[in-house]
């Protein structure tokens, strides 16, 4: 019976792996299920930067990157968002791209919410670039060892919404939907 449950339990335990990549000036640690706080934020602020530097010649690129750690689920709406960046006319002939810096990022550990605020700008081969404050929210867990974006929103300003912001700011009867 005890070699039983020694067995059960060795099977049941799953690596934990640590990390120091170059971006991060600690030790992260990646469990099979959760991960540390600073590698969330660092993996947030990764797919912050990759999705939202697009042009129309890498967009296909970057959309098929992402599809290794968007929940497929939203991955169809995330798609079909980049592809008709791509498609848009105004983007494809004036020589567009959006470029996205990040001057900050947050992490609620109640919701598994990483907040990656920062500045997108729209260019153009024949305008001025219009800076425009963006804070990108995911929704990061970790499934099997790897990180997964399983939701996903942008929204103007830098201002996080986080449960206590949410608190206080509570939806307008105009802005809840039935």
């Amino acid at each position: 019976a005890a070699v039983l449950l020694f067995s059960i339990n060795q099977f049941s335990i799953h690596e934990t792996t640590r990390l120091i990549p170059p971006t991060l000036t600690t030790e992260v640690k990646i469990g099979w299920s959760a991960a540390d706080e600073e590698y969330l934020k660092s993996f947030g602020l990764y797919a912050a930067l990759l999705m939202g530097n697009v042009t129309p010649k890498n967009v296909q690129f970057v959309a098929d990157s992402v599809s290794a750690f968007v929940d497929p689920v939203i991955y169809p709406a995330v798609r079909q968002k980049m592809m008709d960046l791509a498609k848009d006319p105004v983007f494809v002939t004036n020589a567009g791209s959006v470029s996205f810096s990040s001057n900050g990022v947050v992490y609620e550990k109640d919701t598994s919410k990483i907040f990656v605020k920062g500045v997108m700008t729209p260019l153009s081969a024949t305008g001025k670039p219009q800076k425009e404050p963006v804070t990108v929210e995911y929704v990061i867990n970790i499934r099997h060892g790897r990180p997964v974006i399983t939701a996903f929103d942008t929204y103007e300003g830098n201002t996080a919404r986080t449960l206590k912001w949410l608190q206080a700011h509570p939806p307008k009867p105009e802005e809840t939907t039935t």
